[in-house]
């Protein structure tokens, strides 16, 4: 953050937030940093653990360096409190990384005081995906897909807001206070957590690193989305988004193919997924005019009858990507057909829960 501006935020807080963590790291020193770090201008104070690296402040950042010997816990900054779980408590944060080989950093929330690398729910830069590939962490698993690739030496501005099961995944966009989510997760059940970065191999900076309850229609698991059935019927329609993220939990019986129609003109005009219980498949399918094209074609799954599976559709201008739980399925990217259609329509079933919308852009002041 600029000096002048930060010097003037400290004199002047925004009003109508209360932090319960707020580090603008202001002051410049040396590392390594003494432990525990008492937050500028507060409240709160950071745990540092420098067992390979060290942590120092300057130009108004938190700066790290990379391990010689990288191991996730042995450079790693966390709130000395664990919070409760508690709908609608946020960490917000500016990260940026020197690099996009390897994997630079764990960031958000740890349900460990001690974390390794199965600890945290945040975001992950990493090279598992590419160089520069950014996943939606979900304690072991990695959501691939579902978060923006980072630039070395570029900060982005991201936050990880609690559901009562589950977390939001939101990075800021080049307009103040717009915000895409990325990912809604619905499996996190953590009931203390500490908010704070764990680096593994690369040097970097955090700033403006901010823990709050933002209230309002976060407050409720599903206050922010567009639209909502909670038990739907076969043949419900919604009006989402035509850039957004759609969701289902599913519980296939025998022989059922379950079908998702989004950027839903009618039935003969749209995008839909099948997913076919015998055949073990799920498939995309672009539908112009009554004619089918298959799209990213050749996708499996196994459809257990009885069990719940959670699918999710994301779609922002011509990308289309799908996952069942946090495996990625589809990832098509010149989906030029009915971009700009809001509509869409489950079929095919005897029993789901949870048809939902969510926006993509959302507006939000991190404070």
């Amino acid at each position: 953050m600029n000096q002048t501006i930060r010097n003037l935020l400290l004199l002047c807080p925004r009003g109508g937030f209360t932090y319960l963590l707020r580090d603008l790291f202001p002051t410049a020193e040396a590392g390594p940093l003494s432990s525990p770090r008492t937050c500028a201008p507060g409240p709160g104070t950071l745990t540092l653990t420098q067992t390979d690296g060290q942590f120092s402040v300057t130009g108004g950042r938190l700066a790290f360096t990379a391990q010689a010997t990288p191991t996730f816990g042995d450079l790693v900054a966390l709130d000395t409190i664990g919070r409760a779980r508690v709908v609608g408590r946020a960490v917000f944060w500016r990260d940026s990384a020197t690099a996009v080989n390897g994997n630079p950093f764990l960031i958000g929330w740890s349900n460990s005081p001690t974390p390794n690398a199965n600890a945290f729910y945040g975001l992950f830069r990493t090279t598992s995906g590419g160089l520069g590939a950014t996943y939606v962490r979900i304690l072991g698993s990695s959501v691939v897909g579902a978060a923006p690739n980072y630039l070395a030496n570029t900060e982005q501005h991201c936050g990880i807001v609690m559901r009562a099961t589950g977390c939001f995944a939101l990075v800021e966009t080049a307009t103040p206070n717009v915000w895409n989510l990325h990912w809604i997760d619905n499996t996190i059940s953590a009931v203390t957590s500490y908010a704070g970065i764990s680096i593994y191999d690369s040097g970097g900076t955090l700033d403006d690193m901010i823990v709050r309850d933002l209230g309002g229609n976060w407050a409720s698991d599903f206050g922010i989305a567009t639209a909502r059935i909670e038990t739907p019927n076969s043949g419900n329609t919604l009006t989402g988004n035509a850039d957004g993220t759609y969701e289902i939990t599913w519980t296939p019986q025998a022989a059922e193919t379950f079908v998702y129609r989004f950027r839903y003109t009618d039935d003969d005009n749209c995008w839909r997924i099948e997913c076919d219980q015998a055949g073990g498949t799920i498939k995309l399918y672009e539908r112009d005019t009554a004619a089918d094209t298959e799209r990213d074609a050749g996708k499996t799954q196994t459809w257990t009858v009885g069990l719940a599976y959670r699918i999710v559709i994301k779609c922002v201008t011509q990308s289309i990507k799908t996952w069942v739980a946090t495996t990625i399925k589809h990832n098509y990217a010149t989906a030029a057909f009915n971009q700009t259609v809001a509509g869409l329509k489950v079929s095919g079933f005897v029993s789901a829960q949870n048809f939902v919308a969510w926006p993509y852009a959302v507006a939000l002041n991190a404070g």
